[in-house]
């Protein structure tokens, strides 16, 4: 994989499905000033259209940005519009690890995209499950033992099949 630099002027935003808005532009060109860019645009190399990350694009026109990191990839317009859906539809397959996460929040502090209602959630959630459970009222039922007939042996969790 090449990355090259081209001028964003000469960029185009592909015809994806995926909107942005404001506050998500806003979240990346802040992610953009902390952390530079750190992944590359993926731009058809006949069209010059992003295919990958348009509204890192859009953030990077928005704080004054002349050029980008990208990697050029020779496709169809079929494989380029199939690249754009899965390329955000894999993002959203994944799912956090709360506990995780807020251990991780802890450290870093404020994040772009995460805004004070989502950090008090997460670090509420985080708590939740280090927090250990208040032992129950119910009595524990003791589990049977069964003696083997044939070897006298006493198992506990039998699965009887006939």
């Amino acid at each position: 994989m090449k990355i090259v630099k081209l001028p964003l002027n000469q960029l185009h935003f592909g015809a994806g499905a995926k909107t942005h808005d404001d506050d998500s532009v806003a979240a990346i060109a802040a992610s953009l000033r902390r952390f530079g860019q750190y992944k590359p645009l993926v731009v058809d190399s006949a069209t010059r259209d992003v295919l990958v990350g348009a509204a890192v694009l859009r953030a990077m026109n928005s704080i004054g940005w002349s050029e980008a990191n990208c990697v050029e990839v020779d496709v169809t317009e079929a494989e380029a519009e199939a690249l754009m859906i899965a390329d955000n539809k894999i993002a959203e397959l994944s799912k956090w690890d709360f506990a995780k996460l807020g251990d991780a929040l802890t450290n870093t502090g404020p994040v772009p995209g995460f805004d004070a209602p989502f950090m008090e959630t997460v670090m509420g959630k985080a708590k939740k499950k280090k927090e250990p459970k208040p032992p129950s009222d119910k009595p524990k039922k003791e589990k049977p033992i069964v003696i083997c007939p044939k070897c006298g042996t006493a198992c506990e969790d039998i699965v009887f099949y006939e």
